[in-house]
């Protein structure tokens, strides 16, 4: 059986001999090892033969975004200085499971919210992103994605961002006292409730926080992984992971690299960061995963 969760249950029919008779069926793939690697509102993950990751749709409305991440992948130039997945095996559906899947070479190393930093590695990561972002968001990319359209779930929807963040936030306090964080939490909202939108759209990864970064055995940010919210929608986007995983002291080496941010973008971004630590704190919680506690208590300190 697949794994179950109350605050984001599935209802597509994936589980490990589904997930192992798909890809043989699709790509004659024999599993001679297999296991779930990962679960997220939206996908379950399967690492097969100890190097092969397959995300399969555990939700009808995340079939969609599995297509476009699909696609947007494909068309990700290799010259970006982080690696990102390569959709190399591509399934339309099967017998075993009738819908699209994908699989790719496993991005080895430890995601950001398993992975202690020291100061100088927090600095070298950020430049790393910054750099990572800058390309992603450059018009040379976007505009070669122009059949991608918006995130379905776009996070400059302020008017939707706000009622979800209520939304997450009113979930998790029924676990956690959130006191102490008032002042900053109504503060970090009114904020942000005013941001407009930029006109100029870019290519954005569009759910990118310490889950979705990997980490190589020296401790250097070296993939960014989880594309399923990615699309043509504002940068701004992409920017919350600063305020979420990064220490305020290492901002300073993210912006020197990526470029100008404004005022408003910055309290815009700080909100996202603030938006993913609730979210998440919400969901480890349910799944018992005790990183994405920790690291989302931490956030809030922090932020």
């Amino acid at each position: 059986m697949h794994i179950m969760s109350e605050v984001v249950p599935a209802d597509l029919d994936i589980n490990t001999e589904i997930a192992r008779r798909s890809v043989y069926e699709s790509f004659h793939i024999e599993a001679e090892s297999i296991r779930v690697l990962g679960e997220g509102w939206d996908n379950l993950v399967f690492l097969i033969n100890s190097n092969l990751v397959f995300r399969f749709p555990r939700r009808a409305v995340a079939i969609p975004l599995l297509q476009q991440e699909m696609s947007v992948l494909k068309m990700i130039p290799a010259a970006l200085p982080l690696l990102t997945p390569v959709p190399d095996y591509l399934s339309d559906g099967c017998k075993s499971y009738p819908h699209p899947f994908y699989g790719h070479t496993l991005i080895e190393g430890t995601t950001g919210c398993c992975t202690t930093l020291s100061a100088d590695q927090y600095h070298a990561a950020a430049r790393s992103l910054a750099l990572f972002l800058r390309q992603l968001h450059h018009p040379d990319v976007s505009f070669s994605a122009h059949n991608i359209i918006a995130p379905a779930f776009d996070r400059v929807d302020v008017p939707r961002m706000m009622a979800t963040f209520t939304e997450r936030l009113t979930g998790a306090m029924k676990h956690y006292d959130f006191r102490k964080y008032d002042e900053k939490i109504r503060s970090i909202q009114a904020d942000a409730k005013s941001y407009k939108p930029k006109e100029n759209r870019s290519l954005v990864h569009g759910d990118l926080y310490h889950r979705h970064l990997i980490f190589d055995s020296r401790q250097s940010l070296s993939g960014i992984i989880d594309w399923g919210d990615c699309g043509i929608s504002d940068p701004v986007i992409d920017l919350g992971v600063l305020f979420q995983f990064f220490p305020p002291d290492t901002h300073r080496s993210f912006l020197d690299n990526y470029g100008d941010v404004s005022p408003e973008e910055t309290k815009y971004a700080r909100f996202l960061g603030l938006y993913s630590a609730i979210a998440m704190l919400w969901y480890g919680h349910d799944r018992k995963d005790t990183s994405l506690i920790r690291t989302s208590l931490n956030t809030l300190e922090m932020i």
